[in-house]
């Protein structure tokens, strides 16, 4: 297979499996995938006739034997720890939250927060120190995942890290190479009230006064930083992860269908209500190439 097939079949599962193809599908299920399915048909990976949840799972099978990028291991993330270990009615799962001036991959809240960075062989570990810096400032658990390629490299670099690591293998199972130690010397009030929406802050600010928060707008967060800071990091953090942890997946349960497999995380990321999912069953059951022209 020449560099320009691989590339070609590179793009087209990036482009299937994309939250904006999912999202599409939910309000135009007849649409197929739309988009060109020609460098799979011709690699034998998808026949003419496939239906939609095939062409997911061959885009999964190719990412994981040839391109492994960010959305692979978040899916990963989804399946393997926030179903198979917790249960999607039982724990949250929050996409890019912006903690400090970083970005953590996913945030999973169970019994408490574990914020996932992800580093992929794509990856330039050069920002890693800084990010996992400022996720302590708001979470218990840190942990890095990464290829099992490069375990080494990253346990080396965090040797003196309270943090965990996790290796995804060559069959895409993630494993635990070095479990996250619960740590909150490095909590700041600041820090886990600045990640929050404004009506979860406010809650935890009424929480520990007892009463409505009296403020104008414009001063509101102040005044809940203040009312906040009145109480130990730790205190405000066991707040801070029940927030969280109320940001369930609308559609709970049913979200754990085996046919979701492969658009997990996608679906937790636009996060459908129940009566949307037979809209997005019709179409993963549907032929994925409709109305597409493809090139000769």
């Amino acid at each position: 297979m020449s560099v320009v097939d691989v590339r070609r079949l590179t793009v087209e599962a990036r482009q299937v499996t994309s939250v904006a193809t999912v999202r599409k599908a939910l309000s135009e299920p007849r649409d197929g995938v739309g988009h060109s399915l020609a460098g799979m048909r011709a690699a034998g990976l998808v026949a003419q006739g496939a239906k939609v949840e095939e062409v997911f799972s061959a885009a999964s099978r190719w990412m994981l034997a040839a391109y492994r990028n960010e959305w692979f291991y978040k899916n990963a993330i989804a399946n393997q720890i926030l179903l198979q270990r917790h249960g999607i009615d039982g724990a949250s799962l929050v996409n890019e939250m912006r903690v400090g001036s970083s970005v953590a991959d996913c945030v999973v809240i169970n019994g408490c927060a574990t914020a996932y960075e992800i580093k992929t062989e794509l990856d330039n570990p050069a920002k890693l120190l800084k990010q996992l810096a400022d996720y302590r400032a708001a979470f218990r658990r840190v942990v890095v995942v990464t290829h099992h390629s490069l375990v080494d490299n990253y346990n080396s670099m965090l040797i003196d890290q309270p943090v965990g690591v996790v290796s995804m293998n060559h069959q895409g199972h993630l494993e635990t190479i070095r479990a996250a130690t619960d740590r909150t010397n490095d909590l700041s009030t600041a820090t886990m009230m600045k990640s929050l929406r404004r009506a979860e802050y406010v809650r935890i600010a009424e929480r520990i006064i007892g009463t409505q928060v009296q403020a104008p707008a414009t001063k509101m967060f102040r005044e809940c930083l203040d009312i906040g800071r009145s109480v130990s990091p730790v205190e405000y953090g066991r707040m801070y992860e029940q927030e969280l942890r109320r940001r369930k997946a609308r559609a709970g349960v049913a979200l754990e269908h085996e046919r979701f497999e492969h658009v997990r995380h996608q679906l937790l990321t636009i996060n459908p209500e129940v009566k949307e999912l037979p809209k997005l069953q019709e179409w993963m059951s549907g032929l994925s190439l409709i109305h597409i022209s493809e090139p000769t």
